[in-house]
Order: C-alpha cells, then sequence, then structure tokens
C-alpha cells in the first residue's frame, strides 16, 4: 500500500489551473501520509533518540562519582524524584534544627508523602542543596539512571578508575577505597558515621578525554566544606552521624541498587508505601514524578551549554594567571638589569680604599667619609697653599692651633659676617682666631 497512488491528470479547457489543483491536492496528501508515518514510529526509536552517550554520562555524573556506594545509590534514587527533591529541601530550610541530625531528620519527614530515597537525603543536607541548586542536572542524572541503569553503574567506574590513576582516589581517615574484580568500591571506615565529599572533577580526574563533553563541576553549598582542598584534591564536610537513614547499596555485578530491608523498615516506620515491592532492588515510581517531564530535550542542552561555558571560563581563567607568571618572569629584577652585569651602579659611589683598622679610636681623625687621605706626619703646619680645601658637605671641626707666620693678608673681620653657627664659645689667648676660621668663612 502506499500513500501516493496512480492520479490521472484531466486536461480541460483552460489546461494550467487544472494541474494546479490537482497539485495543491496531491501536497496535502503528502502532509497527512508523512504525519501518519510519524505517530506509527516505534517508541524504541524515540528512546533511542534520548539516550546518553558514554562521554554524556561521565560529564553528568563526574560531581557525585566519589561519593561513598551507599550515599550515591540513594543519591542517584532520589534524582529520579526531582520535584521531591525540590520539596525536601525547602522543609530543611524552614527546620533548621534538624541539619546534621541524621536518623532523627529523616524520622521528623517520615509522614511526609515523598519517595522514601528522597526522604533519606534530609540526613545529609549539603547533598540536599546540591540537588535542589541544579534542577537541569538533578533531572538528567535521574532519567539517565532510569534508562540506563547499567550504562551509569559502568560511568562510575570509569570516573573512579580515571581518579584512582590521577593519584586523587585512595584511602584515608573518612574513606576506604577497594578494589575488587576491576570493581571500585568506596566505602566509609565507619558505619555509623559518613562523609561526603566535595571536589573539583576537572582536577581529580586528571586530564579529561572528552573535550566536547567537559566535566560538570556543580560548587558546594556554604557553609559545608573549609579548607584549601577543593583547590587541588578532595575536601570533606563534618561527618553525619546515621544508623538506619542508609539503606541502598550497589550490586556491580547485577547493575542494580539493592535494598537493605532491615535499614529501611527501622527508618521508614509509618510511610513504606509498598516501596518493596519488588523485593529487595529498587525500581522507579512514576507516581513521585509529578509534574517534572521525563527526557527534557531542553534542559539536557541547558545542562551542556553550562558544562561547556563553566570549561570556557575556567580556560580563559588559567591563561590570563599562565600570561601573568610569564610575564613576571619574563620582567628583569630591579637589582639586575640585563647589561649591567659588571658595571658600577651609576647611583652608588665608588668603593673607597681600604684603610688601617684604628680601633677604638676609628673617626676621630676621620671627620668627613669623603676626605682623601692626609699625611699625618704634616698635619700640625701644613705649608702655605699646599693645604687642601674641605668641601663644605665634610668641613672638619674647628681645632684651636697656634697662629701660622705664613697666614695670608688679613681680610675683614668675621663681625662684618654673618657668625657662622655653631661658635666656639672661647677664643685662644691673645684674640687670635683659629687658623683656617676666615678661611671657612668664605
Amino acid at each position: 500500500m502506499t500513500c501516493f497512488p496512480q492520479v490521472a491528470v484531466a486536461a480541460d479547457a483552460q489546461g494550467v489551473p487544472a494541474r494546479r489543483g490537482l497539485l495543491r491536492r496531491i501536497a496535502a496528501f503528502a502532509v497527512v501520509c508523512f504525519a501518519l508515518a510519524g505517530l506509527a514510529a516505534p517508541a524504541g526509536d524515540l528512546r533511542a533518540q534520548t539516550r546518553y552517550t558514554q562521554p554524556e554520562l561521565e560529564q553528568l555524573l563526574a560531581p557525585i562519582a566519589l561519593y561513598p556506594d551507599s550515599v550515591l545509590a540513594q543519591v542517584l534514587m532520589a534524582s529520579a524524584y526531582p520535584a521531591e527533591i525540590g520539596l525536601a529541601a525547602d522543609w530543611l530550610r524552614r527546620n533548621p534544627t534538624f541539619k546534621d541530625k541524621g536518623d532523627a531528620a529523616v524520622r521528623a519527614v517520615d509522614n511526609q508523602p515523598w519517595d522514601p530515597s528522597v526522604r533519606s537525603l534530609v540526613a545529609f543536607p549539603q547533598v540536599l542543596d546540591l540537588l535542589d541548586a541544579n534542577p537541569d542536572w538533578t533531572q538528567q542524572v535521574g532519567d539517565a539512571f532510569i534508562d540506563q541503569r547499567p550504562d551509569v553503574m559502568s560511568a562510575v567506574q570509569a570516573l573512579r578508575l580515571k581518579a584512582q590513576l590521577a593519584g586523587n582516589l585512595q584511602s584515608n581517615d573518612k574513606l576506604t577505597v577497594v578494589s575488587e574484580d576491576r570493581t571500585i568500591l568506596i566505602q566509609t571506615p565507619s558505619p555509623q558515621v559518613v562523609y561526603v565529599p566535595s571536589y573539583n572533577p576537572t582536577v581529580v580526574y586528571g586530564a579529561w578525554p572528552y573535550p566536547t563533553y567537559p566535566p560538570i563541576y556543580l560548587p558546594p553549598p556554604p557553609g559545608y566544606y573549609v579548607g584549601t582542598a577543593l583547590a587541588s584534591g578532595i575536601a570533606f564536610g563534618v561527618g553525619i552521624a546515621v544508623t538506619n537513614a542508609i539503606w541502598g547499596g550497589f550490586n556491580w555485578g547485577g547493575n542494580d541498587v539493592n535494598i537493605n530491608v532491615n535499614n529501611f523498615n527501622s527508618i521508614h516506620v509509618n510511610n513504606k508505601q509498598n516501596y518493596l515491592r519488588t523485593g529487595n532492588t529498587w525500581e522507579y515510581d512514576a507516581s513521585h514524578r509529578r509534574d517534572v517531564p521525563r527526557n527534557d530535550r531542553a534542559s539536557r542542552d541547558r545542562v551542556q551549554k553550562s558544562a561547556v561555558a563553566a570549561r570556557d571560563r575556567n580556560d580563559l581563567v588559567a591563561q590570563e594567571r599562565d600570561r601573568q607568571q610569564a610575564s613576571t618572569r619574563d620582567r628583569p629584577g630591579a637589582a639586575q638589569r640585563p647589561g649591567s652585569a659588571g658595571r658600577p651602579d651609576p647611583q652608588r659611589p665608588a668603593p673607597r680604599p681600604a684603610v688601617p683598622d684604628r680601633g677604638a679610636f676609628e673617626g676621630l681623625e676621620r671627620p668627613g667619609q669623603d676626605r682623601p687621605a692626609i699625611d699625618r706626619s704634616q698635619a700640625a703646619r701644613p705649608q702655605p697653599g699646599a693645604r687642601p680645601v674641605p668641601s663644605p658637605a665634610a668641613r672638619p671641626a674647628p681645632r684651636p692651633t697656634a697662629p701660622t707666620a705664613a697666614r695670608p693678608a688679613p681680610r675683614p673681620a668675621p663681625a662684618a659676617r654673618p657668625a657662622p653657627a655653631p661658635r666656639p664659645a672661647a677664643r685662644p689667648a691673645g684674640g687670635g682666631r683659629p687658623p683656617g676660621a676666615a678661611r671657612h668663612a668664605r
């Protein structure tokens, strides 16, 4: 059967107008056929259009892949219900006394009509705030986990291996890292205290292999993490004391999330909602999706654009930092300029010849640092005309001595000139003046 049967073209007296009308009818019929073909397309083709590739999954999961297994399992389950995550975050903001209260906080919301996985995250306010602050990303993680659970778990393992090879995933007092059968497990050293890490994916995973899909970095909520470890590695907030709030875990070999029935029943007493109807394996419950659409292409595009924009900003910051560092390295230092080696600094006087050490009396006969050396054997009676004239800045202090016979002709009395300061309080007997006084007044 075909949508385009043979049509006989009848000619009339007008000819061309008849053919135009027939072409319009054929075009309208073709539009109807294409519309029916679209409705008849199998659902599998539509799902194939929304499937996430491995690079896209690693991009999405980069911010949480290094969470402890028990916390990550419940984050992935809860992300399937982004609307209820918003409700839980609002409740916790209105009830701040339950912040960091662990099991007590989960019991306080046991009567709320939210999925148990969402209620369990009230024990971890920093995680709940992160999911609530990034709804597009949360929705995409949830959709991927609903439709491609094995692929999501495989991407988590690939990311953990990258971090381990980069030297950024190792056991410490907050996390225990175990490798079993090519599977990397992240556990808590104490089952009663859970630490949730925060990190920069662009750092901890090393060289990123997918330039088109850079890892998503979600800054941690303020107040939960302190210190500078985020810049170079993994930071941890306060430990959360929990006993039964953690009831999910991965079955890595079976690509499932298993439910710890005992813990689940202990923490969710009044509102189980027939959650374990499938035994001990988690299944998606569409009744908790509320009005959030599934496989929303618009939110998916927003997540990708946001990740690319963040990568570009980071690249610009890194380029500017490198440029400034290169400029600092290339700038000559103030003490060492090109071509100045081996030449005296023009701003400094040339070094003086060494003088003998005069012990405790050093300087008594050297009033000026720039005064040339004098033969002390002739200092008592310098020859006329041969006596060096000191510069005003290096003028020696006047010393009373006997008048010389070869003194030049007398000059006007010093009283006619302003008296120099300071002036000696007394003069030698006989009204004489210290030798050289008239010269200094010149």
